[in-house]
């Protein structure tokens, strides 16, 4: 196991990889609703407190592989939350049992868990927040 600060190696390259291949999926899935390169910023907020449940998409995707981000923050034990990190984790391998076929696009997934608030060092106010970028689309 190489040490976190290691730029070339360990974790640190894995993340850059996952940061770097799915800022390129963004981008396609962007790119792919027929909007330009200019940069668009949407922001949201609400009162502190239970994160909303965002709506249903009722489109269609426009892409047959568009990407999805979704990030929670919450308040948990710490068994609950090695359960919750167990049962993501699951997940990848229930799917990794039918590995790679000839068929379809190679695609990643991952399960990326820690302690702390996605705006580092600032104070968690509320019971949740909820992060949500995808271009699923319906089903």
């Amino acid at each position: 196991m190489l040490p976190p600060t290691d730029p070339e190696g360990g974790e640190t390259l894995t993340l850059r990889r996952i940061t770097d291949n799915f800022y390129q999926a963004y981008e396609r899935s962007y790119l792919a609703l027929g909007n330009d390169s200019e940069e668009a910023i949407f922001g949201f907020s609400t009162t502190p407190g239970e994160a909303e449940v965002p709506p249903q998409p009722t489109a269609q995707p426009v892409e047959s592989h568009p990407s999805h981000l979704e990030a929670l923050t919450l308040r948990l034990t710490p068994e609950r939350y090695r359960k919750l990190v167990r049962d993501l984790s699951q997940l990848l391998t229930a799917a990794a049992t039918d590995g790679l076929k000839d068929q379809g696009q190679v695609c990643t997934f991952a399960v990326l868990a820690s302690r702390g608030a996605l705006d580092g060092d600032g104070e968690f106010v509320g019971r949740s927040s909820h992060t949500l970028s995808s271009f699923l689309g319906a089903d």
